[in-house]
């Protein structure tokens, strides 16, 4: 699979994980923020995979993903990786495009009009992509 559709399926993952939590559905958005933050990290956005996991992490501070510093460790660990793979294979990314659009949430496929995918995902979350990177961004 190309990088395309993986950023357009986190991006499905990052909407309905923001519309679960705005209607409190707050363990549900924690399982799209724990895929989302995985995909992100595959796909080199550490900055949105900083942020899913401090989100994770700020109603739930003993996730699964506490044990870990990052997504990137997460990833390396094979509990980690059972648990991903059982999340994803609940919650495939086309039913997360059903679902989405369920709960009356418009769905906007693709990236033209982004500068890049960091504002693309900055966007799905609903922050500002220069908060995001200058937060939760790389030092340089």
């Amino acid at each position: 699979m190309t990088r395309q559709p993986l950023l357009e399926e986190l991006v499905v993952y990052l909407r309905l994980a923001r519309a679960c939590k705005d209607r409190m559905r707050l363990p549900d958005a924690d399982r799209y923020l724990l895929i989302a933050g995985s995909g992100a990290q595959l796909l080199g956005l550490r900055s949105v995979a900083r942020l899913c996991r401090l989100q994770i992490l700020g109603r739930n501070p003993g996730h699964q993903i506490a044990r870990f510093d990052s997504f990137a460790v997460a990833l390396h660990d094979p509990d980690f990786q059972t648990l991903l793979g059982q999340l994803v294979k609940k919650h495939p990314p086309e039913e997360a495009e059903d679902l989405l659009r369920s709960l009356g949430e418009p769905f906007r496929a693709g990236r033209a009009g982004f500068a890049s995918d960091t504002e693309f995902a900055a966007f799905a979350m609903g922050v500002d992509p220069e908060w995001l990177e200058e937060c939760f961004g790389d030092p340089d």
